[in-house]
């Protein structure tokens, strides 16, 4: 991976976004600290020279001017005149005592350059000039300890805010490598994938992992919706190659007798008519397998809607009682109570699933069928159950049966196309159904569980 791309990575501009918020932060927050703790500095020091002109006056309050001068020459002596200044003057502003020649005589708080006390420096001194009996007393110190804290923490905190952004950035650059590092097994999976290795996965923590193993997974998980349905046409395709070749090459067959028929002046009549019953056959097997990949596409999702399941047995109940009748059988319903069962999903196709399974069921019958059309509650849903006392389904057969094309043996003999079962199994999967074959004993239980509506009613 080289260097330009890693910085074009989302999670080194993450980190560099974060680094110069953390910067902007932390050189806004230093500056208001600076000026508060600068501000608390200078009330310390108007506070220290408070506190100094008490004492001095304390002094002159026990023994008078002499006892003043002395404190304040022995102040003076004990300090550096650069950093403080001391001075006891007579109203006149002649020198009593002091540690400096030069002052102005000025009364209460106020600010002064160096230059006024005869000094040399650019540190401004903060000056108190007091009267004292018939004397004033100027104490003074300069601000120069309060600049030096003040760039020690200001010094501090950019020192601080520097470490942060590059800590943030080595952090955002150690992540973005991680992340390139898993973006790029994204791209090459999907690079095999549309080269044509179906079968090319992610490697995903099993132990749960970040956000980009759930996505690695669901792309997985549709990878593998991909492959089955790739899978699916593919075998489709052999499927219709297989089990329309033999109806095509009977129309074919049919055809050509007739034109024989024809050219001889016999009747070809009988012969048009099972051609025509030929392209019959063909015809309705292409619209089941137009209907199967409309349902699996997932389209008619868009129509569904809270619908009563039993409402829907008894509509078919009613289209096919009497054609169960005229062949010799029965039909009849059973729903535990009355209360509605409510299921989401598209009551047509439902219907269709309905039919389907009773149509195999008078098919398939042994001439007398005795189907019924159930529903029951399940955990979480409700049930749909058809049964029928026919010959039933083998075991080992029971997920064949669900497959396109697929007829038992002795079911090849009678008309059809294998694909009842498959249309069955489509609707049943958009609708989120479980679809399950078990003996009846005798015949076969066909029982759909229907996940329940998530707002019934």
């Amino acid at each position: 991976m080289r260097l330009s791309d890693l910085f074009r990575t989302t999670g080194v501009k993450l980190a560099a976004a974060c680094a110069a918020f953390f910067l902007f932060a932390t050189l806004t927050t230093t500056s208001v600290a600076v000026y508060q703790i600068s501000d608390d500095l200078d009330l310390w020091l108007d506070r220290s020279l408070t506190e100094t002109s008490k004492f001095l006056v304390t002094e002159f309050d026990e023994g008078g001017v002499k006892a003043l001068a002395e404190s304040v020459e022995q102040h003076a002596a004990a300090t550096n005149g650069n950093n403080e200044i001391f001075v006891l003057a007579d109203r006149a502003g002649k020198k009593i005592a002091g540690n400096v020649d030069a002052f102005k005589v000025q009364y209460g708080w106020h600010d002064a350059q160096p230059q006024e006390f005869g000094l040399k420096g650019r540190r401004q001194f903060r000056v108190l000039g007091q009267s004292v009996g018939e004397s004033i007393l100027i104490v003074a110190r300069n601000d120069s300890a309060v600049y030096e804290i003040g760039d020690i923490i200001e010094n501090a905190f950019i020192v601080s805010s520097v470490v942060m952004a590059l800590s943030a950035l080595l952090a955002g650059l150690l992540l973005g490598m991680r992340a390139q590092k898993r973006v790029e097994a994204f791209n090459e999976t999907l690079d095999a994938v549309a080269l044509g290795d179906i079968n090319r996965r992610i490697d995903v923590d099993d132990a749960g992992g970040d956000d980009i193993d759930q996505i690695a997974r669901k792309l997985n998980l549709t990878l593998d919706h991909l492959s089955s349905a790739m899978l699916s046409m593919q075998q489709v395709t052999v499927d219709i190659a297989h089990d329309l070749k033999s109806p095509i090459a009977r129309l074919r067959n049919r055809l050509t007798d007739s034109i024989a028929n024809l050219e001889a002046g016999h009747d070809a009549k009988k012969d048009l008519q099972e051609a025509i019953a030929e392209s019959d056959h063909v015809s309705h097997t292409f619209d089941a397998m137009l209907r199967i990949a409309q349902i699996e596409s997932g389209e008619r999702r868009q129509r569904f809607e809270d619908l009563d399941l039993a409402s829907v047995v008894h509509r078919t109940a009613d289209i096919y009682a009497a054609v169960v009748e005229d062949a010799g059988g029965r039909l009849s319903v059973n729903i535990a109570t009355d209360r509605a069962r409510h299921v989401f999903g598209d009551s047509q196709l439902i219907l269709q699933l309905l039919s389907n399974l009773v149509e195999n069921s008078v098919t398939h019958g042994n001439g007398s069928p005795l189907i019924r059309i159930s529903i029951e509650d399940h955990p979480g849903g409700v049930s749909l159950l058809v049964s029928d006392n026919g010959p039933g389904v083998p075991e080992a057969e029971r997920g064949k049966v669900q497959e396109r094309f697929y007829r038992l043996d002795k079911s090849r003999s009678s008309k059809g196309s294998g694909l009842g079962l498959a249309l069955v199994t489509a609707i049943a999967n958009l609708h989120g159904a479980k679809l399950k074959l078990d003996d009846n004993n005798p015949g076969l239980v066909v029982r759909v569980d229907f996940p329940a509506s998530p707002s019934p009613g």
